[in-house]
């Protein structure tokens, strides 16, 4: 087990050091440089089906003041992975953002650069999705080499958010017309690119990949993640919105994601502050790829967590230009207001998760199948996560970030998910959405279309474990425990 926590450690320290590259954004077609000094780029671009918001876009702009996002009429921002441009002709689309410090193509080729649609109506139907490759000279092609590999320059879209969900594989050509086809899919939630092996791909045998989420309001809000800097939306390419956090003093708080390969009956335990787990597992959360290693003010506490310290390119701090003034700076603990999770099918880094394989190029999967052993396999699984607070300074757990046990003895209560089962529910009416659970019951947002359930409260009295809906919102969190388990 050493080793495959280590192997899903290494994983995360590249999730976190893709998502730390430099984010300036060029004003015409932005592009990410794939190939050392060949000038070789990526070019990706969208245009929304619905109505663009010029004024929701200029008071955002000028005055700060987030447009709607759950508003399927008229959109106002791309989300984490695009900013707004216009073309020739004035018309407003969604331009994936360059990436300048990903230079090295081996980064590009590890990187699990998942990016999700923010504003509901940024996403596009039809054939408004552009995806194509151009060499040195300027050629489009359809092939990268480095190192003497070649690799095909792939993007992803997924029906579901943060890259899960089905999926359609989309490999670049020697076209820049839209990509089209019938598997096109429609409403895309998310979106990857990433650099293919035509040599093939290896997997992590036996392991099924899982995404989380933590969000810090109901219903899974704000949807995508964001730098939480202030004045970082603007029209010189800037795509986060700063959106305030009323709890606390901790101005802005944005979502962030794990991802991790779970074999059979197995479980993992999550940090959920800025600094590292200290006893287990993996912490330093970030905010679209702003953490202490790379935030002004925060060296101090970089060099004090070799987890975070270890997540940089070079192992030591750095200042990140457009992580300044984030205020993942005051995330002692993490104000926990929805959870989502999901099966996770798509590669990670130079590896997928062996039980995730598709059956049919994105649509349905070996795990959801009869007939495959991967569905036999956890045909009685559930998928089901715990949230703790071990209080200031972790003192109600040893020092420690999360408790010694899974039923928080120490502490005397725990808030959990239910179990979901694999088959019978995330490979069925789940399979397009996965599922989210609130820390507390609410009423769902106008225009919203999520609808978390409410998570279960668990405390104990007199030797007796109570379990009553969630009551405590924000729930102050500082570690939580994913795991797949036996189903009820």
């Amino acid at each position: 087990m050493a080793s495959i926590s280590t192997a899903l450690l290494a994983l995360h320290l590249i999730v976190l050091a893709i998502g730390a590259a430099d984010d300036k954004a060029t004003r015409l077609l932005s592009k990410a440089t794939v190939e050392d000094d060949s000038g070789a780029t990526l070019w990706m671009k969208w245009y929304p089906s619905t109505e663009f918001n010029q004024v929701e876009y200029d008071e955002a702009v000028n005055s700060g003041v987030n447009g709607n996002d759950f508003d399927t009429s008229s959109w106002w921002r791309c989300g984490s992975g695009a900013f707004v441009d216009w073309d020739d002709n004035n018309v407003a689309f969604c331009n994936t953002a360059s990436v300048d410090a990903l230079a090295d193509p081996s980064d590009f080729i590890e990187s699990d650069d998942c990016q999700t649609m923010g504003d509901y109506a940024a996403r596009v139907t039809d054939d408004g999705v552009y995806f194509w490759v151009q060499n040195s000279e300027g050629s489009v092609v359809s092939t990268l080499t480095y190192d003497g590999v070649t690799y095909s320059p792939v993007l992803v879209l997924f029906e579901g958010e943060y890259c899960t969900g089905p999926w359609r594989e989309y490999a670049a050509t020697d076209s820049t017309d839209p990509i089209t086809g019938a598997t096109t899919i429609d409403n895309f939630r998310s979106s990857r690119i990433y650099l293919k092996s035509l040599e093939g791909t290896a997997s992590l045998d036996g392991f099924l990949g899982i995404k989380m989420v933590v969000f810090p309001n109901n219903d899974m809000f704000p949807h995508d993640e964001t730098s939480c800097v202030e004045g970082s939306f603007s029209s010189s390419g800037g795509k986060f919105p700063y959106y305030p956090f009323t709890e606390g003093d901790y101005g802005c708080v944005s979502s962030d994601d794990r991802v991790s390969g779970f074999d059979g009956e197995s479980g993992y335990w999550y940090g959920a502050s800025k600094y590292e787990l200290a006893d287990k597992g993996y912490g330093c959360l970030d905010f679209a790829g702003c953490f202490i290693c790379n935030v002004e003010g925060q060296e101090g506490d970089c060099n004090a967590n070799p987890q975070c310290l270890g997540a940089t390119p070079s192992g030591q701090f750095y200042d990140q230009e457009y992580c300044k003034g984030s205020t993942v700076a005051k995330l002692e603990a993490y104000p926990l207001g929805s959870f989502f999770f999901h099966l996770y099918f798509t590669t990670k880094g130079l590896t997928y998760f062996g039980d995730s394989a598709t059956a049919d190029d994105g649509s349905t999967y070996k795990v959801c199948e009869a007939g495959f052993s991967e569905n036999a396999k956890y045909a009685n699984l559930c998928v089901e996560a715990r949230f703790y607070n071990c209080g200031e300074n972790w003192a109600d757990c040893n020092s420690n970030s999360c408790p010694e046990d899974i039923d928080a003895s120490s502490i005397g209560w725990y808030y959990s998910t239910r179990p979901v089962s694999i088959t019978e529910e995330l490979c069925k009416e789940g399979l397009a959405r996965g599922r989210c659970f609130n820390a507390k019951e609410s009423t769902v947002a106008e225009g919203s279309e999520v609808q978390c359930e409410t998570m279960t409260k668990n405390y104990w009295q007199d030797n007796t474990l109570v379990q009553v809906p969630g009551d405590d919102y924000p729930l102050t969190i500082t570690c939580w425990w994913t795991a797949v388990v036996q189903c009820p």
